[in-house]
């Protein structure tokens, strides 16, 4: 999977597209694997990782720790964030 994330980022940077990379609903995945794909589409060229929760298990402020000091935003379905504040 790792060498699939990394040639399909690599392949839309050389042909000028910018790429955000995202797992569909990355917080049911193990962080650590997960830690892994993210680490290599940002090696292979791509300029934003976006952390996917559609189910809604894991807010901006539960992801915070695990990015390491990385701004962290977030956009939900439902809940306080889908909401104009």
């Amino acid at each position: 999977m790792l060498k699939r994330v990394t040639d399909a980022v690599r392949f839309a940077r050389q042909n000028g597209i910018t790429v955000a990379y995202f797992a569909v609903d990355g917080t049911r995945t193990e962080l650590d694997f997960l830690r892994k794909v993210y680490l290599a589409a940002l090696e292979a060229g791509a300029s934003e990782i976006v952390v996917v929760d559609t189910i809604g298990a894991c807010g901006p402020e539960a992801l915070k720790p695990w990015c390491g000091g990385m701004p962290v935003g977030g956009a939900e379905h439902s809940g306080p964030l889908s909401r104009a504040q």
